[in-house]
């Protein structure tokens, strides 16, 4: 699977454990369908943007510290601290830079053959 690894500057504390080092994965069309749908009553205009961009980030992560994907909620990156979202999006800058590159596989994406018919 393709990842990008790092290290938030702050964390996020869970249980009285710091969590810092992250793994993200690239984002799916998916991600960003669930997480319009996570954020469409919280907020309005440039806000609603960001909440949104951070609801797509909270499903990029294969894990945090300790934490596994299920475990990370939007609301927990919500309380990330403005340093650990700029450390997030540097990672996910690189992780664009590969798939771009086609210097890496990747798993994720449709899950038809090349030239299957379209039967949605």
């Amino acid at each position: 699977m393709l990842v990008e690894t790092g290290i938030l500057p702050i964390g996020l504390t869970v249980g009285g454990e710091r969590h810092q080092a992250f793994e993200l994965r690239p984002p799916t069309v998916e991600d960003n369908i669930i997480a319009t749908q996570e954020v469409a009553d919280m907020a309005d205009g440039a806000a609603r943007g960001l909440k949104l961009t951070v609801a797509v980030l909270a499903r990029q992560f294969v894990k945090l510290g300790t934490l596994p994907q299920e475990a990370i909620s939007l609301e927990m990156v919500l309380g990330l601290h403005p340093n650990d979202l700029d450390a997030l999006y540097d990672a996910e800058a690189r992780l664009k830079k590969k798939l771009l590159s086609g210097g890496l596989p990747w798993d994720g994406g449709s899950q038809c053959e090349p030239g299957a018919p379209n039967t949605a």
